[in-house]
């Protein structure tokens, strides 16, 4: 009783602390998650380890969310078949989808049930459903039942991976004592958290979706030319905006250029450190100008730096994949 008390006042402090706010609520917690709140002398505990030993009321008593959540097995199928168009197959999707609102069977077996009754002749193993080339787990040789046995080991482990990054979400998330439990047949994973005092949070954190996906792409060398164009195009531009702005200028320069000349005569020295320094300034000066040189010629290199490489002779060449460049996080806003 002793730790759901002192969890109790914890959370009593964050709603104090937050005024509502949920999400302010939920910073506070988690900023207090390793710090110790109850300390029994020669025994402390933090809030996170109270959480763990309080007394589990659980969502009848303390409220929370229940939630159901689907894994897709038509969408992994079409995955699967690299997303076929074969009529036969759309079609046994569309009825097995149908099926399974009023159906406890596993949606493979619906799915398998409809394709052979709509085609007994079709074969799921068939180049243009599972059959193709970039399917490695079935091959053309493949009967039907065999194929049907894939498919269900593969539906059955995305469940449990789902699963599994459910559970790893929710550890993440701090919610205390949290039922998660696979529901037979369905392809439905049934989670109860009790507690939770921001579902919006927590709908964003179980529904975010993890895919990995592989994408072909250019390789440096090939865009590497229009990367270029761009470069000469931006320079183009400057030019003319800077012969229109000539006019203009000629005269305010000459007259900066008497004005800066009188005030130097009138300070000129013939100190030493002065003439030393004049030197260095001089020195500035030209690394300023090459660089300002350099921007000016290169408007979008001296943004963008090519992503390029030097070999044993000093001989520059395009680094291979697809990287073009690199840029620092302040100039991307350019």
């Amino acid at each position: 009783m002793s730790f759901t008390f002192i969890t109790n006042k914890v959370e009593s402090d964050a709603k104090e602390y937050a005024g509502g706010d949920a999400a302010l609520e939920m910073d506070y917690l988690d900023s207090m998650s390793g710090q110790v709140v109850y300390n029994l002398g020669l025994v402390k505990y933090t809030y996170a380890e109270c959480k763990q030993r309080e007394i589990n009321l659980g969502l009848d008593l303390k409220g929370g969310m229940n939630v159901t959540l689907e894994v897709s097995i038509p969408d992994l199928l079409i995955a699967m078949s690299n997303n076929s168009q074969d009529s036969t197959f759309i079609k046994a999707l569309r009825i097995a989808s149908e099926q399974q609102k009023n159906s406890q069977a596993k949606y493979v077996n619906l799915f398998y049930n409809a394709f052979t009754t709509i085609n007994p002749q079709a074969r799921l193993s068939s180049p243009l459903i599972f059959g193709h080339k970039d399917q490695e787990m079935i091959n053309i040789k493949m009967s039907n039942e065999e194929v049907r046995a894939i498919l269900t080991r593969e539906a059955d482990q995305a469940i449990d991976r789902t699963f599994e990054v459910l559970n790893a979400r929710i550890d993440n998330f701090g919610v205390t004592q949290p039922n998660i439990q696979k529901l037979e047949n369905s392809g439905r994973i049934l989670v109860e958290l009790p507690g939770v005092q921001d579902p919006t949070r927590v709908q964003k954190l179980l529904a975010a979706s993890a895919r990995l996906e592989f994408y072909e792409t250019y390789d440096n060398q090939e865009i590497f030319q229009y990367i270029q164009k761009a470069n000469d195009e931006l320079t183009r531009l400057r030019v003319v905006k800077s012969d229109k702005t000539d006019t203009l200028t000629t005269d305010t320069l000459a007259v900066s250029t008497e004005t800066t000349t009188d005030t130097l005569a009138q300070n000129t020295t013939d100190s030493s450190v002065t003439s030393e320094l004049s030197k260095n300034e001089d020195l500035s000066g030209d690394n300023q100008m090459t660089q300002e040189k350099f921007e000016k010629e290169n408007p979008l290199f001296a943004l963008l730096v090519p992503n390029i490489g030097t070999n044993d002779k000093n001989q520059q060449f395009y680094n291979p994949g697809p990287v073009i460049g690199y840029a620092t996080a302040y100039d991307t806003a350019k």
